[in-house]
C-alpha cells in the first residue's frame, strides 16, 4: 500500500460538514480523485471544551492536504493558498513602498475586513463590513471602524458617524451634528440651524434668529426685532423703535415719539404733555 507523506495541493469539494466539525471534503488530483466522499479533518492552532479557532474556506478555494499516517483515507487540512490572479488588494498593500509585510495582518471575507497594522503612520485596527442596503438588497453599504493613535472613527457609507479624539467628540447623521470637546456642545442642523452650549452661556441660531442665554439674562432676535431679558428689566427694539421696562416704562418711537410711564407719572415727549 502506497504511503502519502507532505503536502499536497487540493481544492475544498464541499464545506458543509454533517458532524459540524470544520472538515471538508476534498479533491486532491495526485491522491483523491473527485468522487472521493471523504472527510478531511481541520488542523486547528488550538481547540478545547468550548474553545478554539473556526475558520472555513469556501468551495473551490485552494488548500494545502496531508494524510495522517500517510493513510489516503485519513485527510488532513491544513490551510490554503492563492493563486496569483485571487490575492486580496488589502494584502497587496502591504507590500506597497518594499514595506516590511508583517507589520500588516489581514483577514477578509466576503463582506467583512479586519486589518490590524503596526507600520509607521498607519498604526491601528481597521473593521469594514458590508450590509445590504434597504431600498437595494443587491447593493451594499460599508460601515466601518477605525482605531489609531487619533482615537475611534466609525463611518456609515464614506459618511462619518461618530468621531473620538483626545480634545473631541463628533456624532454625526445625514441631518445633524454634534460637536462635544472640554469647553462646548455644539449642535449644527443640515438647514443651517445651530446650537451651542459653553461655560458662559446657551447660543441657538436658525437662518436670522438667535437666542442666547447667560448669567446676566436672555437675548431674542430675528432680523431688526430684539428683545433683552435682565434682572434689571426688560428690552424690546424694532428698526428704532424701542420699549424698555424696569422701574418705569420707557417707550420711543424711531420718529422720535417718546413716552415714560413711573410710578407716579406719565410723560410724553420729554415733558410736552405730563399727566400725574
Amino acid at each position: 500500500m502506497t504511503d502519502f507523506f507532505g503536502k499536497y495541493r487540493g481544492k475544498v469539494k464541499k464545506n458543509q460538514d454533517p458532524k459540524k466539525l470544520g472538515r471538508l471534503q476534498v479533491i486532491v488530483p495526485e491522491v483523491l480523485d473527485a468522487d472521493n466522499e471523504n472527510w478531511a479533518l481541520p488542523c486547528l492552532p488550538y481547540t478545547g471544551k468550548d474553545m478554539g479557532m473556526f475558520t472555513i474556506p469556501p468551495e473551490g478555494a485552494n488548500i494545502w492536504v496531508e494524510f495522517e499516517g500517510g493513510n489516503r483515507d485519513r485527510p488532513i487540512w491544513t490551510g490554503c493558498f492563492w493563486t496569483n490572479e485571487e490575492v486580496p488588494k488589502e494584502v497587496l498593500a502591504a507590500y506597497e513602498q518594499n514595506g516590511d509585510p508583517a507589520e500588516i495582518q489581514v483577514f477578509k471575507t466576503e463582506d467583512l475586513i479586519l486589518i490590524l497594522s503596526r507600520r509607521t503612520k498607519k498604526e491601528g485596527v481597521t473593521l469594514e463590513i458590508k450590509l445590504p442596503k434597504k431600498d437595494n438588497k443587491n447593493a451594499k453599504k460599508i460601515i466601518k471602524l477605525t482605531l489609531d493613535k487619533k482615537g475611534i472613527e466609525i463611518k456609515h457609507d464614506q459618511q462619518t458617524l461618530l468621531k473620538l479624539t483626545e480634545d473631541l467628540l463628533e456624532l454625526k447623521t445625514q441631518e445633524t451634528g454634534v460637536d462635544i470637546t472640554a469647553k462646548q456642545i455644539q449642535l449644527k442642523e443640515k438647514d443651517g440651524a445651530e446650537g451651542k452650549l459653553e461655560e458662559s452661556g446657551i447660543e441657538l441660531k436658525k437662518k436670522s434668529s438667535t437666542a442666547k442665554l447667560t448669567n446676566d439674562g436672555i437675548q431674542l432676535k430675528n432680523g431688526k426685532s430684539e428683545m433683552q431679558l435682565a434682572s434689571s428689566g426688560i428690552k424690546i427694539s424694532n428698526d428704532g423703535s424701542e420699549i424698555a421696562v424696569n422701574s418705569a416704562i420707557d417707550v420711543k418711537a424711531s420718529g422720535g415719539a417718546k413716552i415714560n410711564l413711573s410710578q407716579v407719572k406719565v410723560n410724553v415727549n420729554n415733558g410736552a404733555l405730563e399727566v400725574m
